[in-house]
């Protein structure tokens, strides 16, 4: 008896989740890790339904074997390209190999002759149960995921089951169909109208060997009715698929050879093609939500993929009834002027009209809200934004991997999702990475990521949904901040939670707190407001304080002090607001004069005093006056009198317009008039106009701009020739997976930030040459949108990833790259690649050699022996031949590693010491791992371990540069 298996294979984001019989549904799948289990979806795009044969594969297995591969994963990957996904069903049994088709002769006999009926029948024995393990995995497919469209291939004994499976299909599958191939299909019919290609391509009136020796061969496919692609891969000369005089043993090793090289190649172009070919049929998003207000003009397009070729041929009906007034045209435009409020859900059918083969209807729906003008606000938080409509109900969008968009799951992006079914919400404040919000009632509701008890549960479980915060019905309002929350209440006291390392709670202590506990008593709050690493707040006196971190003196008390307690800000009593950022710190008077303190470094306190940062507050210059301030990542915002917008600081990605960095205000926007503004880490968001959709600016990520926001392209600065000296830089970024959540958070800030501060940092050392080591993708995906135009990488992730840790950036203007190389070294349990560039000199045509390393750390002592024997090895082939060489990076060694590399490469370190007569002679003072080398006949001056605040808020490691002058 042939044992049969059918196993269902998910491709997800590099990682393979495997269904076994016994049910289709999301409920049977294992489940993967953590990280991946919100990437799986529901329903995929298209399920793809593999049937090997020729004995590639054992039945039971759940791979789709060596041919069936090399077409499987590139129509994966090329879905994926299109942003579609498809699901791999593979039809597995007990197949014999072709050499059990000869019957009679040797090797050398014709295969025509050599293959016996008899022993045919045997080789095809498993068609006949292929054929309904295919049938009942389709059925259960679409039954489990009515939408889903379909892809069918087979090998061999595998193709002869799909030719004949299609052959007894009803009428339902054609429509749903993306393409079927048939790799050495036995049941070839002479003249078949499906192409057919191969190596050489058999001719067309080829036969394979069940049309030859079955007494009724199965009709061809496709037949004249069939519109979905089919594709025969055929070689001339085919025992299986074009049985004719070729000599047996040739025939059956023609058969085998599809999974070589040039058979692979052709199925994967094949496969490309086919996947990409799943965008043509549209794609509604899920979770539209468009709103409106009643009694004015909707013209709100319904969104859906689709490849742009195949956009302008999309046709949209309504399926369910439309808000009174509204209508739905056939080209997906909702319009007209609704008569009623209310939240109503539309259903619709989209489907490509070029032609029957893609003209299946996909059905989509979307959530229509009709509200009445009223109240509005919105939140800007990390890399998420959430809304406060007029109706009373909150909506979120943007970053959600903790759940901070409160929706009940970590699903992310521009569309604004609803939180919960509540419509009594007074205010919402995005954090970091979780939200909070006050309803009418006065309780207070948190949601989002928790692991220093932000959400003042109790305890640190995230949470996706509000979770109510303590039994009080008091609260008035709340602030959340990147790992900590404040709030106040009805009688004025204020209460914060979460992380406090840096006593940013102002309860005395820097002891972690799940509960709410109460700030200072005896001062009574009008606001609070919390950043990164600080708090602020105003009493009801106009009194205003500040506490926490105060490294470069945000708490505007003239100090860098950390202060646990509320710290005094000024003697003055006429302020109105004081908002926070990470290093900065804004405020407002009643006066409307806008001060601000703390760091400067992309010029974000405004004012004449160039980029020098100041412990307590200044005024900005000029004689505008101010109605409202907001605080982002190295830059600031405000609203003057007339309700027009202002920004200065850093704007890489548009958060100052098109001006990429001053300490001047310039004018945002300048055809509007704003009532409300609020920033977020690198965007910022406000309403204007009197409308009640938030308009966003800046960096757009996750989605945290919205579906109305303004993109702009990173801008980079303007380059300019540094002659043949240049500043050489060796940083240890601190890679993010030790800054993600549940990490040294606490410590250092998100990646994301320090990203930036990273790129302000180079800048403000004119960094002509930079060694990264740490780097991740992430960081270097970062890095590249912010100072790409300035700055060349490599290898970055040009070599799948080998290399990118330890990535090397240079001046575009200053330098090309004319040579590269990777040296492989033992690094804990994997092989790591340092980088060997060489850079040519534009202006002057001089060439020079850097390496960049970073070698084991700690214990790993005989690993370290290893990777400086292998990089003074291939520097040995560089060094002495006239082009000047650098070596830098971390050693993750002190002494032993300087007299290393200056006696067996004779380079010399800045920071000084020498080798000479065989013996070696480190610099005195604190040696630290991180070291700069570079060949003798060249300069050095300047040489710097920078371990400054913003540093110290960046990495664990000093930042070395040099200035370098090439003779």
């Amino acid at each position: 008896m042939t044992a049969l298996a059918v196993a269902v294979v998910v491709a997800v984001a590099g990682s393979i989740l495997v269904v076994l019989p016994g049910g289709w549904g999301a409920g049977d799948r294992e489940r993967p890790g953590a990280e991946t289990v919100g990437a799986v979806p529901e329903c995929a795009d298209a399920v793809l339904v593999a049937v090997p044969g020729a004995r590639q594969v054992p039945g039971g297995s759940t791979s789709p074997g060596p041919t069936l591969t090399a077409y499987v994963e590139p129509v994966v990957a090329a879905a994926e390209a299109v942003g579609r996904s498809v699901t791999t069903a593979v039809v597995a049994a007990d197949t014999l190999p072709p050499t059990a088709l000869r019957g009679r002769g040797t090797p050398r006999t014709p295969a025509e002759r050599a293959v016996t009926r008899a022993a045919w029948k045997t080789w095809r024995s498993s068609v006949p149960g292929l054929v309904t393990s295919i049938g009942s995995t389709i059925a259960a497919a679409v039954a489990a995921c009515p939408d889903q469209l379909v892809y069918l291939v087979g090998h061999s004994q595998g193709a002869e089951a799909v030719h004949r499976y299609l052959n007894q299909a009803d009428a339902s599958l054609p429509p749903r169909t993306v393409a079927v191939v048939l790799v050495g299909d036995p049941a070839r019919v002479s003249g078949s109208r499906g192409r057919i290609i191969g190596d050489p391509a058999a001719p067309r009136a080829a036969e394979g060997v069940s049309a030859r020796r079955s007494w009724r061969p199965t009709p061809a496919v496709p037949d004249p009715d069939w519109h979905a692609p089919l594709v025969s891969v055929c070689t001339r000369g085919d025992v299986a698929c074009d049985l004719g005089p070729t000599r047996f043993r040739t025939a059956q090793q023609i058969h085998r050879r599809y999974s070589a090289a040039a058979g692979s190649a052709r199925l994967a172009t094949l496969a490309t093609r086919h996947g990409t070919r799943l965008a043509l049929w549209p794609k509604p998003l899920t979770g539209q939500q468009v709103e409106g207000q009643a009694g004015l003009l909707m013209n709100q397009r319904v969104r859906v993929k689709v490849a742009d070729q195949a956009r302008a041929a999309l046709r949209f009906a309504a399926t369910s009834a439309l808000p009174s007034g509204l209508r739905l045209t056939a080209r997906g435009v909702l319009s007209g002027t609704p008569a009623q409020t209310g939240t109503f859900e539309v259903g619709y059918t989209v489907r490509n009209s070029t032609s029957a083969d893609v003209a299946r209807k996909m059905p989509g729906s979307l959530t229509v809200t009709v509200v009445a003008g009223a109240r509005s606000e919105v939140s800007s938080g990390g890399r998420h934004t959430c809304q406060l409509r007029g109706n009373g109900t909150v909506w979120c969008w943007g970053a959600n991997f903790y759940g901070q968009l409160g929706t009940g799951d970590h699903t992310g992006g521009p569309t604004p999702r609803q939180v919960g079914a509540a419509t009594d919400w007074t205010q919402v404040s995005a954090g970091g990475m979780h939200t909070c919000g006050v309803r009418e009632n006065g309780t207070l509701w948190c949601w989002g990521l928790n692991y220093r008890g932000q959400l003042g549960t109790g305890g640190r479980q995230d949470k996706t949904k509000p979770v109510r915060v303590g039994t009080a019905s008091d609260w008035v309002s709340v602030a959340s901040g990147w790992v900590h929350t404040c709030a106040t209440r009805a009688d004025g006291s204020a209460w914060c939670w979460g992380d406090n390392d840096y006593g940013q709670l102002g309860a005395g202590s820097q002891k972690d707190q799940y509960l709410p506990v109460r700030v200072r008593r005896g001062l009574v709050w009008s606001e609070i407001a919390a950043g990164g690493w600080h708090t602020c707040g105003v009493t009801q006196a106009g009194a205003a304080y500040c506490w926490g971190r105060n490294i470069k003196g945000q708490l505007g008390d003239g100090t860098d002090t950390v202060r646990i307690n509320p710290a005094r800000v000024g003697d003055a009593s006429d302020w109105v607001t004081v908002q926070p950022a990470w290093t900065h710190t804004c405020g407002l008077k009643v006066s409307g004069a806008l001060l601000c303190w703390g760091g400067n470094e992309g010029g974000q306190l405004g004012g004449s005093n160039g980029f020098g940062g100041s412990p307590t507050p200044q005024p900005l210059p000029g004689e505008r006056l101010w109605s409202a301030v907001d605080t982002g990542v190295n830059f600031s915002c405000a609203l003057d009198t007339d309700r027009r917008l202002w920004c200065w600081g850093t704007g890489r990605f548009g958060q100052l317009g098109d001006t990429e960095r001053t300490n001047d205000p310039v004018p945002m926007f300048e055809d509007r008039q704003w009532s409300q503004l609020e920033l977020g880490w690198l965007f910022g968001c406000g309403l204007a106009d009197a409308s009640s959709t938030p308009s966003c600016w800046g960096t757009d990520e996750t989605g945290e701009l919205g579906p109305t926001g303004t993109r702009p392209s990173p801008r980079g600065a303007a380059t300019s020739s540094d002659g043949f000296g240049f500043t050489l830089v060796s940083f240890n970024v601190l890679g993010s997976n030790h800054t993600s959540p549940r990490k040294d958070a606490g410590e250092f800030s998100p990646a994301r930030i320090r990203s930036e501060w990273s790129i302000d940092h180079l800048r403000s050392v004119r960094a002509g040459i930079v060694g990264f080591q740490e780097l991740q993708r992430d960081q270097l995906g970062w890095f590249t949108q912010g100072a790409g135009s300035r700055y060349a990488v490599w290898p970055g992730d040009s070599q799948g990833g080998r290399g990118l840790q330890t990535t090397i950036a240079w001046r575009r203007d200053v330098w090309r790259r004319v040579a590269q190389d990777l040296v492989p070294i033992p690094f804990i349990a994997q092989t790591r690649y340092m980088p060997l560039v060489q850079l040519q000199h534009r202006a002057t045509g001089r060439k020079i050699w850097v390496m960049n390393i970073h070698n084991a750390p700690q214990d790993h002592q005989s690993q370290r022996n290893t990777a400086v024997r292998r990089e003074i090895k291939r520097l040995k082939r560089v060094v002495g031949r006239g082009q000047p060489v650098f070596l830098l990076g971390d050693f993750n060694e002190r002494q032993r590693a300087f007299c290393e590399i200056t006696g067996k490469l004779g380079l010399v370190a800045p920071r000084g010491g020498s080798y000479s007569g065989g013996r070696c002679y480190p610099p005195s003072g604190k040696l630290r791992v991180d070291w700069i080398y570079g060949s003798k006949d060249v300069a050095f001056s300047r040489y710097r371990e920078d371990r400054t605040p913003l540093v110290k808020l960046m990495t664990d490691h000093a930042v070395l540069r040099v200035r370098v002058r090439v003779p």
